[in-house]
């Protein structure tokens, strides 16, 4: 009995000395300016003439939206390069965004095969580019916290906040709320909490209007409207905004004034909320590389 006692005693201080386990803390996937990024390489970066490569593009989605209904497209010079017969240079694709379940996003790879068919007479070696283009929809989920105040006389010294200009960070997508300007307009005896809401691209790509997403990749036009549609929201009650949709120039900071139609009173008093923000667009994406080909002494041309 004292032999079983003792193996007890070992067995529950060898459990009590057991270090408690760490459970690792979600990974935070709203943050950073990408969505999709490509890696665009040819198996073969210099061909003889005649011969025939791989195009190999790496899709990823570091953005924290998925990617529904994607189109991406391969453009090659056509004089000198075509694709084999079973490869298309278009394709519709989906991709899902980061998220706590899934930290490092979607990925997808996709080969186009190509042959030179021919060199310019005289020329011996010659580079061509490839390219990947790719062409969705993406949304940015954005949120702040915000003070509202209807003391704008500042009767109470004790106030939990301040109301004060915001600085946010990236949101997990190329367009981005840069900051948020708060401001508590008169209204009778209240305020009506007012804001300037400053967003800008600060992705790789190019914005354009989700109606144009997928004739961006379609056609060879240059006048896609580089416009993003917007809604905020201030205690999940829709905010009333100057416009719908906001024009933003590539390297520019654009801004739009929100306003909510409710109005808060002294009795109220001050407090911490969040202002949320929804902004929806079309986005495009761009890889290039050279492809080099030459020509061995004696060839005229390919053979069919």
């Amino acid at each position: 009995m004292r032999t079983f006692g003792c193996w007890l005693l070992i067995i529950g201080l060898l459990i009590g000395c057991t270090a408690p386990t760490t459970v690792p803390a979600p990974p935070d996937i709203a943050k950073g300016t990408d969505a999709l990024t490509i890696d665009l390489r040819a198996t073969n970066p210099e061909l003889i003439m005649c011969q025939q490569t791989d195009l190999v593009a790496t899709l990823r989605n570091l953005g924290t939206t998925n990617i529904e209904r994607g189109l991406y497209t391969f453009i090659i010079e056509d004089q000198v390069l075509k694709p084999v017969t079973g490869t298309n240079r278009k394709k519709l694709f989906d991709l899902e965004g980061r998220s706590q379940y899934n930290p490092q996003g979607g990925i997808e790879q996709t080969t186009l095969k190509v042959k030179n068919t021919a060199l310019p007479p005289q020329i011996e070696t010659y580079q061509t580019p490839i390219i990947l283009q790719a062409c969705y929809q993406y949304e940015t989920l954005a949120s702040a916290p915000i003070c509202i105040d209807p003391d704008v006389l500042g009767k109470n010294p004790a106030k939990p906040c301040t109301v004060a200009p915001v600085s946010v960070g990236g949101q997990g997508a190329p367009v981005a709320v840069t900051r948020i300007e708060p401001t508590m307009a008169p209204a009778g005896n209240d305020i009506r909490p007012t804001f300037t809401i400053y967003l800008q691209n600060l992705g790789s790509g190019r914005v354009v209007s989700a109606p144009d997403v997928e004739s961006a990749c379609t056609t060879t036009t240059t006048t896609l409207n580089p416009t993003v549609e917007i809604a905020a929201f201030l205690q999940n009650r829709p905010l009333r905004c100057t416009q719908r949709e906001v024009r933003l120039e590539q390297g520019k900071e654009a801004r739009i004034a929100c306003e909510s139609e409710q109005t808060y009173g002294p009795a109220q008093g001050t407090f911490s909320s969040i202002l949320e923000v929804e902004i929806t667009y079309g986005y495009i994406n761009t890889a290039s590389q050279s492809l080099t080909i030459n020509r061995l002494p004696g060839q005229e041309r390919c053979p069919p």
